[in-house]
């Protein structure tokens, strides 16, 4: 359990898993939005466009374990966070399993939160 909030902990605190959250929320309402200009929106409107969304999930997943192996800084004499992930959890099955979980929560959240938003603009558009 402290392995899954250390992860999920370690994925809230990276700038580029929000980013990511924007991409896939932002892009799919944005989507939705343009294609409901050029042709006019019918009852499956917004699901082509949360396919679009995937893109803002893909990156959480790539952040989430590439994070762990880049260099921290010239200070850091190239060290790897993987080094300290794995001193602290020693199991790599534990982490792995940690690390996954976190990544299929903020998966989750992600789209539902993206789903919610392009449903609702969807029902706006339709009137």
């Amino acid at each position: 359990m402290r392995a899954l909030r250390a992860e999920l902990s370690k994925l809230v605190s990276l700038p580029v898993v929000w980013f990511a959250c924007a991409v896939g929320l932002v892009v799919s309402a944005g989507l939705t939005l343009m294609t409901s200009k050029i042709t006019p929106p019918g009852p499956d409107a917004g699901f082509r466009e949360l396919g679009i969304g995937v893109l803002g999930a893909v990156m959480i997943g790539v952040v989430a374990i590439g994070s762990e192996y880049t260099v921290e800084g010239a200070e850091a004499a190239g060290s790897r966070q993987i080094t300290t992930t794995l001193t602290a959890v020693p199991s790599r099955m534990r982490m792995l399993f940690a690390k996954a979980v976190s990544v299929v929560v903020a998966t989750a959240l992600l789209a539902a939160v993206a789903n919610g938003a392009v449903l609702a603009l969807v029902h706006l558009l339709l009137g």
